[in-house]
Protein backbone atom coordinates (compact mmCIF):
# COMPACT_ATOMS: atom_id res chain seq x y z
CA UNK A 1 0.00 0.00 0.00
CA UNK A 2 2.99 2.48 1.00
CA UNK A 3 4.32 2.24 -2.61
CA UNK A 4 0.48 2.86 -4.25
CA UNK A 5 0.79 6.24 -5.79
CA UNK A 6 0.82 8.37 -9.30
CA UNK A 7 3.04 11.78 -9.97
CA UNK A 8 0.05 12.43 -12.63
CA UNK A 9 -2.67 10.63 -13.37
CA UNK A 10 -4.50 11.17 -17.26
CA UNK A 11 -8.08 12.47 -17.36
CA UNK A 12 -9.56 10.56 -20.27
CA UNK A 13 -12.23 12.22 -22.55
CA UNK A 14 -14.56 8.76 -22.43
CA UNK A 15 -14.08 7.82 -18.74
CA UNK A 16 -14.66 8.90 -15.37
CA UNK A 17 -11.16 9.81 -13.86
CA UNK A 18 -10.52 9.18 -10.11
CA UNK A 19 -7.75 12.18 -8.56
CA UNK A 20 -6.64 10.55 -5.03
CA UNK A 21 -5.35 13.00 -2.51
CA UNK A 22 -3.03 10.78 -2.04
CA UNK A 23 -1.52 12.08 -4.96
CA UNK A 24 -0.68 15.69 -4.21
CA UNK A 25 1.77 17.28 -4.92
CA UNK A 26 1.03 20.15 -2.81
CA UNK A 27 -1.09 20.95 0.58
CA UNK A 28 -0.98 23.96 2.23
CA UNK A 29 -2.94 25.59 5.24
CA UNK A 30 -4.70 24.01 7.80
CA UNK A 31 -5.02 20.79 6.87
CA UNK A 32 -3.23 17.69 6.66
CA UNK A 33 -3.04 13.89 5.27
CA UNK A 34 -4.59 11.03 7.87
CA UNK A 35 -4.67 7.45 7.87
CA UNK A 36 -2.13 5.64 5.62
CA UNK A 37 -2.33 8.96 3.92
CA UNK A 38 -5.63 8.20 2.17
CA UNK A 39 -7.40 11.49 2.75
CA UNK A 40 -6.99 15.20 3.65
CA UNK A 41 -8.23 16.41 6.91
CA UNK A 42 -9.34 20.04 7.15
CA UNK A 43 -9.08 22.03 10.47
CA UNK A 44 -9.91 25.40 8.87
CA UNK A 45 -8.79 27.05 5.50
CA UNK A 46 -6.34 24.98 3.33
CA UNK A 47 -5.95 24.12 -0.08
CA UNK A 48 -4.32 20.76 -1.74
CA UNK A 49 -3.05 20.40 -5.61
CA UNK A 50 -3.28 17.36 -7.63
CA UNK A 51 -1.59 17.12 -11.21
CA UNK A 52 -3.02 15.50 -14.28
CA UNK A 53 -2.56 15.44 -17.85
CA UNK A 54 -5.88 16.12 -20.08
CA UNK A 55 -6.57 13.90 -23.10
CA UNK A 56 -9.20 16.17 -24.49
CA UNK A 57 -10.34 19.68 -23.75
CA UNK A 58 -13.87 19.87 -23.14
CA UNK A 59 -16.44 20.15 -19.83
CA UNK A 60 -15.70 17.82 -16.58
CA UNK A 61 -18.90 17.21 -14.13
CA UNK A 62 -17.37 17.42 -10.53
CA UNK A 63 -17.44 15.28 -7.82
CA UNK A 64 -16.00 15.25 -4.45
CA UNK A 65 -15.62 12.07 -2.80
CA UNK A 66 -15.73 13.28 1.31
CA UNK A 67 -17.25 13.07 4.76
CA UNK A 68 -18.44 16.16 6.30
CA UNK A 69 -19.20 15.22 10.31
CA UNK A 70 -20.66 18.67 11.51
CA UNK A 71 -21.12 21.58 9.93
CA UNK A 72 -21.05 22.54 6.33
CA UNK A 73 -17.79 23.31 4.30
CA UNK A 74 -17.29 25.70 1.76
CA UNK A 75 -15.58 23.81 -1.01
CA UNK A 76 -13.75 25.22 -4.29
CA UNK A 77 -12.20 22.93 -7.01
CA UNK A 78 -10.60 24.69 -9.89
CA UNK A 79 -8.35 24.89 -13.17
CA UNK A 80 -6.95 27.76 -13.99
CA UNK A 81 -9.33 30.35 -14.30
CA UNK A 82 -12.44 27.59 -14.34
CA UNK A 83 -13.54 26.66 -10.82
CA UNK A 84 -17.31 25.25 -9.51
CA UNK A 85 -18.25 25.71 -5.55
CA UNK A 86 -20.68 24.91 -3.26
CA UNK A 87 -21.62 24.41 0.74
CA UNK A 88 -21.32 20.57 1.31
CA UNK A 89 -23.73 19.72 4.44
CA UNK A 90 -23.28 16.62 6.89
CA UNK A 91 -22.67 13.38 4.92
CA UNK A 92 -24.48 10.31 6.23
CA UNK A 93 -22.97 6.80 7.22
CA UNK A 94 -23.09 3.28 8.79
CA UNK A 95 -20.58 4.75 11.38
CA UNK A 96 -21.58 6.06 14.40
CA UNK A 97 -19.96 7.09 17.81
CA UNK A 98 -18.22 10.71 17.30
CA UNK A 99 -14.74 9.53 17.34
CA UNK A 100 -15.77 7.33 13.54
CA UNK A 101 -18.26 10.11 11.94
CA UNK A 102 -15.49 11.12 9.54
CA UNK A 103 -15.30 8.00 8.22
CA UNK A 104 -19.23 8.82 6.74
CA UNK A 105 -17.82 9.22 3.02
CA UNK A 106 -20.39 10.26 0.23
CA UNK A 107 -20.27 11.36 -3.39
CA UNK A 108 -21.19 14.63 -3.59
CA UNK A 109 -21.67 16.50 -7.11
CA UNK A 110 -20.70 20.20 -7.58
CA UNK A 111 -23.03 22.12 -9.23
CA UNK A 112 -21.58 23.55 -12.80
CA UNK A 113 -19.30 22.35 -14.84
CA UNK A 114 -15.12 22.48 -14.79
CA UNK A 115 -13.92 23.67 -18.42
CA UNK A 116 -10.41 21.77 -18.96
CA UNK A 117 -8.08 22.50 -21.46
CA UNK A 118 -5.78 19.60 -22.78
CA UNK A 119 -2.61 19.16 -21.84
CA UNK A 120 -1.25 18.90 -18.17
CA UNK A 121 -2.89 21.05 -15.19
CA UNK A 122 -3.21 21.22 -11.63
CA UNK A 123 -6.46 20.30 -10.15
CA UNK A 124 -6.84 22.34 -6.58
CA UNK A 125 -9.74 21.76 -3.80
CA UNK A 126 -9.72 25.19 -1.57
CA UNK A 127 -12.27 24.33 1.69
CA UNK A 128 -12.73 26.70 4.62
CA UNK A 129 -14.30 24.48 7.48
CA UNK A 130 -14.17 25.03 11.63
CA UNK A 131 -11.41 24.82 13.45
CA UNK A 132 -12.20 21.74 14.92
CA UNK A 133 -10.43 18.42 13.35
CA UNK A 134 -11.78 16.68 10.66
CA UNK A 135 -14.39 19.02 9.86
CA UNK A 136 -13.73 18.52 6.23
CA UNK A 137 -12.31 14.61 5.28
CA UNK A 138 -11.56 14.64 1.18
CA UNK A 139 -10.54 11.40 -0.28
CA UNK A 140 -10.78 11.98 -4.35
CA UNK A 141 -11.72 14.42 -6.59
CA UNK A 142 -13.83 12.38 -9.59
CA UNK A 143 -14.14 14.17 -13.36
CA UNK A 144 -16.95 12.65 -15.71
CA UNK A 145 -16.55 14.24 -18.98
CA UNK A 146 -19.75 15.94 -19.71
CA UNK A 147 -19.56 14.18 -23.70
CA UNK A 148 -19.45 11.13 -22.26
CA UNK A 149 -22.24 11.16 -19.42
CA UNK A 150 -24.88 8.98 -21.56
CA UNK A 151 -22.64 6.15 -22.72
CA UNK A 152 -20.93 6.18 -18.88
CA UNK A 153 -24.84 5.48 -17.64
CA UNK A 154 -25.83 3.10 -19.90
CA UNK A 155 -23.29 0.95 -19.30
CA UNK A 156 -23.55 1.09 -15.28
CA UNK A 157 -27.43 0.41 -16.20
CA UNK A 158 -26.26 -2.93 -18.02
CA UNK A 159 -24.48 -3.35 -14.99
CA UNK A 160 -27.28 -2.87 -13.14
CA UNK A 161 -29.55 -5.26 -15.06
CA UNK A 162 -27.37 -8.05 -15.23
CA UNK A 163 -27.11 -8.22 -11.47
CA UNK A 164 -27.87 -11.41 -9.33
CA UNK A 165 -31.02 -11.83 -6.98
CA UNK A 166 -29.74 -10.49 -3.69
CA UNK A 167 -32.20 -11.97 -2.04
CA UNK A 168 -30.22 -15.45 -1.72
CA UNK A 169 -27.40 -13.73 0.50
CA UNK A 170 -29.54 -11.37 2.12
CA UNK A 171 -31.71 -14.31 3.08
CA UNK A 172 -29.16 -16.31 4.79
CA UNK A 173 -28.73 -13.34 7.42
CA UNK A 174 -24.96 -13.85 8.57
CA UNK A 175 -21.96 -15.47 7.66
CA UNK A 176 -18.30 -15.95 8.39
CA UNK A 177 -14.73 -14.76 7.91
CA UNK A 178 -11.76 -16.42 8.22
CA UNK A 179 -7.77 -15.23 7.90
CA UNK A 180 -6.36 -18.07 7.67
CA UNK A 181 -3.47 -17.65 6.20
CA UNK A 182 0.53 -18.41 6.60
CA UNK A 183 1.78 -17.66 9.63
CA UNK A 184 -1.25 -19.12 11.76
CA UNK A 185 0.18 -21.14 14.54
CA UNK A 186 -1.12 -23.78 17.18
CA UNK A 187 -1.62 -23.36 20.72
CA UNK A 188 2.31 -23.91 21.54
CA UNK A 189 2.66 -20.93 19.41
CA UNK A 190 4.06 -23.25 16.21
CA UNK A 191 3.37 -22.28 12.80
CA UNK A 192 4.06 -24.72 9.54
CA UNK A 193 4.75 -24.24 5.87
CA UNK A 194 1.46 -23.70 4.24
CA UNK A 195 1.44 -26.22 2.20
CA UNK A 196 1.81 -28.53 4.92
CA UNK A 197 -1.11 -26.42 6.80
CA UNK A 198 -3.20 -27.34 4.38
CA UNK A 199 -2.57 -31.23 3.91
CA UNK A 200 -3.06 -31.31 7.86
CA UNK A 201 -6.45 -29.48 7.75
CA UNK A 202 -9.17 -31.22 9.25
CA UNK A 203 -12.29 -29.88 6.97
CA UNK A 204 -14.58 -31.81 8.75
CA UNK A 205 -13.93 -30.88 12.47
CA UNK A 206 -14.04 -27.31 11.12
CA UNK A 207 -17.36 -27.85 9.41
CA UNK A 208 -18.95 -29.24 12.55
CA UNK A 209 -17.57 -26.02 14.21
CA UNK A 210 -18.70 -23.59 11.57
CA UNK A 211 -22.71 -25.62 11.67
CA UNK A 212 -22.42 -24.54 15.73
CA UNK A 213 -21.57 -21.25 15.03
CA UNK A 214 -25.57 -20.98 13.08
CA UNK A 215 -23.56 -19.60 10.41
CA UNK A 216 -24.98 -19.90 6.83
CA UNK A 217 -21.84 -19.12 4.53
CA UNK A 218 -18.18 -18.65 4.69
CA UNK A 219 -15.64 -16.64 3.61
CA UNK A 220 -12.35 -18.06 3.46
CA UNK A 221 -8.97 -16.59 2.86
CA UNK A 222 -7.69 -17.71 -0.66
CA UNK A 223 -4.57 -15.29 -0.27
CA UNK A 224 -3.80 -12.20 1.49
CA UNK A 225 -0.49 -10.56 1.83
CA UNK A 226 1.08 -13.73 0.46
CA UNK A 227 -0.17 -14.74 -3.41
CA UNK A 228 -0.95 -18.09 -1.59
CA UNK A 229 -4.09 -20.52 -3.22
CA UNK A 230 -4.70 -23.79 -1.38
CA UNK A 231 -5.59 -25.68 -4.19
CA UNK A 232 -3.98 -26.68 -7.30
CA UNK A 233 -4.03 -23.95 -10.09
CA UNK A 234 -2.40 -23.88 -13.06
CA UNK A 235 -2.43 -20.42 -14.16
CA UNK A 236 -1.95 -18.87 -10.81
CA UNK A 237 0.97 -21.62 -10.11
CA UNK A 238 2.74 -20.34 -13.43
CA UNK A 239 2.60 -16.76 -11.97
CA UNK A 240 3.55 -17.31 -8.20
CA UNK A 241 5.41 -20.58 -8.83
CA UNK A 242 5.22 -22.70 -5.22
CA UNK A 243 2.45 -21.07 -3.72
CA UNK A 244 -0.41 -23.30 -4.51
CA UNK A 245 -0.86 -26.91 -3.42
CA UNK A 246 -1.69 -30.51 -4.18
CA UNK A 247 -4.89 -30.63 -2.17
CA UNK A 248 -8.00 -29.07 -3.15
CA UNK A 249 -9.02 -27.22 0.41
CA UNK A 250 -11.68 -25.21 -1.09
CA UNK A 251 -13.68 -27.99 -2.81
CA UNK A 252 -13.54 -30.12 0.27
CA UNK A 253 -14.63 -27.28 2.09
CA UNK A 254 -17.39 -26.44 -0.55
CA UNK A 255 -18.96 -30.13 0.20
CA UNK A 256 -18.57 -30.43 3.48
CA UNK A 257 -20.48 -26.93 3.72
CA UNK A 258 -22.96 -27.44 1.22
CA UNK A 259 -24.19 -31.03 3.10
CA UNK A 260 -24.93 -28.83 5.62
CA UNK A 261 -26.84 -26.62 3.70
CA UNK A 262 -24.15 -23.74 3.80
CA UNK A 263 -22.54 -21.74 1.32
CA UNK A 264 -18.72 -21.23 0.37
CA UNK A 265 -17.49 -17.89 -0.49
CA UNK A 266 -13.91 -16.67 -0.93
CA UNK A 267 -11.71 -14.03 0.10
CA UNK A 268 -9.17 -12.57 -2.35
CA UNK A 269 -6.62 -9.86 -2.66
CA UNK A 270 -5.91 -8.88 -6.11
CA UNK A 271 -3.42 -6.44 -5.61
CA UNK A 272 -1.65 -8.69 -3.99
CA UNK A 273 -2.06 -11.53 -6.80
CA UNK A 274 -1.75 -9.23 -9.80
CA UNK A 275 1.87 -7.47 -8.27
CA UNK A 276 -0.03 -3.79 -8.38
CA UNK A 277 2.82 -2.12 -6.95
CA UNK A 278 5.06 -3.30 -9.87
CA UNK A 279 2.57 -3.75 -12.25
CA UNK A 280 3.51 -0.91 -14.95
CA UNK A 281 0.02 -0.75 -16.86
CA UNK A 282 -3.61 -1.08 -16.05
CA UNK A 283 -4.07 -3.03 -19.04
CA UNK A 284 -1.87 -5.95 -17.84
CA UNK A 285 -3.05 -5.86 -14.64
CA UNK A 286 -6.77 -6.53 -15.71
CA UNK A 287 -5.57 -8.80 -17.94
CA UNK A 288 -3.87 -10.62 -14.84
CA UNK A 289 -7.00 -10.37 -12.69
CA UNK A 290 -8.90 -11.50 -15.60
CA UNK A 291 -7.24 -14.70 -16.29
CA UNK A 292 -7.13 -15.71 -12.27
CA UNK A 293 -10.68 -15.42 -12.06
CA UNK A 294 -11.52 -16.93 -15.12
CA UNK A 295 -9.67 -20.15 -13.79
CA UNK A 296 -10.87 -20.05 -9.97
CA UNK A 297 -14.30 -19.56 -11.57
CA UNK A 298 -14.42 -22.70 -14.15
CA UNK A 299 -12.70 -24.64 -11.07
CA UNK A 300 -15.16 -24.38 -9.09
CA UNK A 301 -18.70 -23.52 -10.91
CA UNK A 302 -21.50 -22.38 -8.22
CA UNK A 303 -19.82 -24.46 -5.21
CA UNK A 304 -18.00 -20.83 -5.18
CA UNK A 305 -21.04 -18.43 -4.60
CA UNK A 306 -19.46 -15.02 -3.42
CA UNK A 307 -16.23 -12.96 -3.23
CA UNK A 308 -14.92 -10.59 -0.89
CA UNK A 309 -12.51 -8.79 -3.51
CA UNK A 310 -9.93 -6.60 -1.38
CA UNK A 311 -8.39 -3.37 -1.94
CA UNK A 312 -9.77 -2.50 -5.27
CA UNK A 313 -9.72 1.40 -4.24
CA UNK A 314 -5.62 0.97 -4.98
CA UNK A 315 -5.21 0.49 -8.76
CA UNK A 316 -7.40 3.67 -9.10
CA UNK A 317 -4.98 5.55 -6.90
CA UNK A 318 -2.29 4.07 -9.33
CA UNK A 319 -4.17 5.08 -12.39
CA UNK A 320 -7.11 6.82 -11.88
CA UNK A 321 -9.06 4.32 -13.58
CA UNK A 322 -10.12 0.71 -14.24
CA UNK A 323 -11.63 -1.31 -16.64
CA UNK A 324 -13.97 -3.18 -13.50
CA UNK A 325 -16.73 -4.02 -16.04
CA UNK A 326 -14.18 -6.59 -17.80
CA UNK A 327 -13.30 -7.86 -14.32
CA UNK A 328 -16.73 -8.44 -13.29
CA UNK A 329 -17.55 -10.15 -15.77
CA UNK A 330 -14.31 -12.78 -15.31
CA UNK A 331 -15.56 -12.86 -11.54
CA UNK A 332 -18.84 -14.41 -12.61
CA UNK A 333 -16.97 -17.40 -14.41
CA UNK A 334 -18.42 -20.36 -13.54
CA UNK A 335 -21.43 -18.72 -11.72
CA UNK A 336 -23.84 -16.21 -12.63
CA UNK A 337 -25.37 -15.84 -9.57
CA UNK A 338 -22.07 -15.13 -7.78
CA UNK A 339 -22.22 -12.19 -5.50
CA UNK A 340 -19.46 -9.68 -5.63
CA UNK A 341 -18.00 -6.73 -3.37
CA UNK A 342 -15.15 -4.63 -4.38
CA UNK A 343 -13.98 -3.35 -0.99
CA UNK A 344 -13.06 0.19 -1.12
CA UNK A 345 -13.22 0.28 2.78
CA UNK A 346 -15.35 3.61 3.77
CA UNK A 347 -14.93 5.62 0.69
CA UNK A 348 -17.91 5.93 -1.82
CA UNK A 349 -17.75 3.05 -4.40
CA UNK A 350 -17.30 4.08 -7.96
CA UNK A 351 -19.59 1.92 -10.06
CA UNK A 352 -22.75 -0.41 -9.58
CA UNK A 353 -21.28 -3.16 -11.40
CA UNK A 354 -20.88 -5.58 -8.09
CA UNK A 355 -23.14 -6.88 -6.07
CA UNK A 356 -22.89 -6.14 -2.11
CA UNK A 357 -21.28 -3.52 -0.41
CA UNK A 358 -17.79 -4.69 0.84
CA UNK A 359 -18.97 -2.89 4.49
CA UNK A 360 -15.34 -3.08 6.10
CA UNK A 361 -16.86 -1.46 9.57
CA UNK A 362 -14.24 -3.79 11.59
CA UNK A 363 -15.18 -2.65 15.29
CA UNK A 364 -17.51 -0.35 14.92
CA UNK A 365 -21.28 -1.22 15.40
CA UNK A 366 -22.68 0.06 11.96
CA UNK A 367 -26.52 1.82 11.73
CA UNK A 368 -28.92 -1.13 11.18
CA UNK A 369 -31.24 -0.45 7.41
CA UNK A 370 -33.69 1.90 8.22
CA UNK A 371 -36.43 3.54 5.60
CA UNK A 372 -34.58 6.63 5.23
CA UNK A 373 -31.40 5.54 3.92
CA UNK A 374 -32.50 2.23 1.71
CA UNK A 375 -34.77 0.89 -0.38
CA UNK A 376 -36.20 -2.90 -0.73
CA UNK A 377 -35.54 -4.53 -3.87
CA UNK A 378 -36.89 -8.59 -3.49
CA UNK A 379 -36.78 -8.11 0.12
CA UNK A 380 -33.13 -7.23 0.73
CA UNK A 381 -31.91 -3.45 2.18
CA UNK A 382 -30.14 -1.43 -0.91
CA UNK A 383 -28.50 1.45 0.21
CA UNK A 384 -29.90 4.49 -1.07
CA UNK A 385 -27.27 6.74 0.28
CA UNK A 386 -23.59 7.25 1.80
CA UNK A 387 -20.78 4.77 0.58
CA UNK A 388 -22.60 1.81 -0.39
CA UNK A 389 -25.03 3.48 -2.53
CA UNK A 390 -26.72 1.36 -4.59
CA UNK A 391 -25.56 -1.55 -3.23
CA UNK A 392 -26.97 -4.45 -0.39
CA UNK A 393 -26.60 -3.82 2.66
CA UNK A 394 -23.72 -5.98 4.36
CA UNK A 395 -21.61 -5.25 7.22
CA UNK A 396 -18.35 -7.27 8.24
CA UNK A 397 -17.11 -7.53 11.56
CA UNK A 398 -13.85 -8.84 13.40
CA UNK A 399 -16.05 -8.98 17.12
CA UNK A 400 -12.48 -10.55 18.52
CA UNK A 401 -9.34 -9.97 17.00
CA UNK A 402 -7.48 -7.48 14.40
CA UNK A 403 -8.43 -9.32 11.62
CA UNK A 404 -6.79 -12.72 11.76
CA UNK A 405 -5.14 -14.26 14.20
CA UNK A 406 -5.82 -15.11 17.96
CA UNK A 407 -4.35 -14.34 20.88
CA UNK A 408 -2.10 -17.18 22.61
CA UNK A 409 -1.69 -16.90 26.48
CA UNK A 410 -0.11 -19.75 28.83
CA UNK A 411 -1.41 -22.30 25.76
CA UNK A 412 -4.61 -21.23 25.27
CA UNK A 413 -6.47 -18.72 22.56
CA UNK A 414 -8.00 -15.82 24.91
CA UNK A 415 -9.83 -14.07 22.31
CA UNK A 416 -12.79 -11.81 23.80
CA UNK A 417 -15.62 -10.83 22.00
CA UNK A 418 -16.31 -7.00 22.48
CA UNK A 419 -20.06 -6.93 22.50
CA UNK A 420 -22.57 -8.98 24.83
CA UNK A 421 -23.81 -11.61 22.95
CA UNK A 422 -27.45 -10.19 23.55
CA UNK A 423 -27.00 -6.58 21.91
CA UNK A 424 -25.30 -8.10 19.21
CA UNK A 425 -27.12 -10.82 18.30
CA UNK A 426 -30.70 -8.40 18.43
CA UNK A 427 -28.46 -5.76 16.09
CA UNK A 428 -27.40 -9.24 13.91
CA UNK A 429 -31.28 -10.13 13.84
CA UNK A 430 -32.71 -6.50 13.24
CA UNK A 431 -30.69 -6.37 10.58
CA UNK A 432 -31.55 -9.19 8.77
CA UNK A 433 -35.24 -9.13 8.87
CA UNK A 434 -34.47 -5.88 7.16
CA UNK A 435 -33.08 -7.66 4.23
CA UNK A 436 -29.58 -6.82 5.24
CA UNK A 437 -26.52 -9.69 6.30
CA UNK A 438 -23.46 -9.43 8.43
CA UNK A 439 -20.20 -11.14 8.57
CA UNK A 440 -17.92 -11.85 11.39
CA UNK A 441 -14.45 -12.48 10.79
CA UNK A 442 -13.25 -14.45 13.59
CA UNK A 443 -9.46 -14.73 15.10
CA UNK A 444 -8.58 -18.59 14.45
CA UNK A 445 -5.64 -20.95 15.29
CA UNK A 446 -3.81 -23.09 12.24
CA UNK A 447 -5.86 -25.82 12.58
CA UNK A 448 -8.79 -23.52 11.70
CA UNK A 449 -10.22 -23.40 15.26
CA UNK A 450 -11.51 -20.24 17.58
CA UNK A 451 -11.42 -19.45 20.84
CA UNK A 452 -13.68 -21.08 23.44
CA UNK A 453 -15.40 -17.88 24.67
CA UNK A 454 -15.80 -16.51 20.99
CA UNK A 455 -17.48 -20.58 20.77
CA UNK A 456 -19.98 -19.98 23.25
CA UNK A 457 -20.58 -16.31 21.75
CA UNK A 458 -21.61 -17.71 18.97
CA UNK A 459 -24.07 -20.00 20.05
CA UNK A 460 -25.96 -17.52 21.89
CA UNK A 461 -25.98 -15.64 18.68
CA UNK A 462 -27.17 -18.28 16.87
CA UNK A 463 -30.00 -19.01 19.06
CA UNK A 464 -30.87 -15.36 18.99
CA UNK A 465 -31.05 -15.25 15.53
CA UNK A 466 -32.23 -18.28 14.14
CA UNK A 467 -34.00 -18.93 17.58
Amino acid sequence: MRNIRADRITIRPDETSHLYIRNKTALTGEAEMYYFDLYAMWKGQASVDLAADVQAAGEYQVALCCSVPGKPAAVRVSAGKSEVAAAIGKTWGVWTGEDKRDYNFERVTLPGTLRLREGPVTISVHATTGKKPKSLNVSSIELTPVRAQKALAAREAAALAERPSPAWFSQLGYGLMFHWQPGRSDLKGRTKLYQQMVNDFDVKRWADMIEDTGARYVFITANHGEPHFPAPLEFWEKIHPGSTTRRDLLAEMSYELERRSMRMCAYLNCPTFASLSTCRSMKKYVDLCCRMFEEVGSHYGPHLAAYWLDSFYQPYIKWGHLDIHTILKAARTGFDGRMIAFNHWAFPVPTQAQDFWAGEVFQTLAAAPDRKHYHDVSDSALFSAGAGNGLLYHALYSPDCNWGCGKIENGKIVDNPIWEAEMFGGHIKHCVQRGGAVTLNLGCLMDGSIAPATARWMRKIRKIVRG
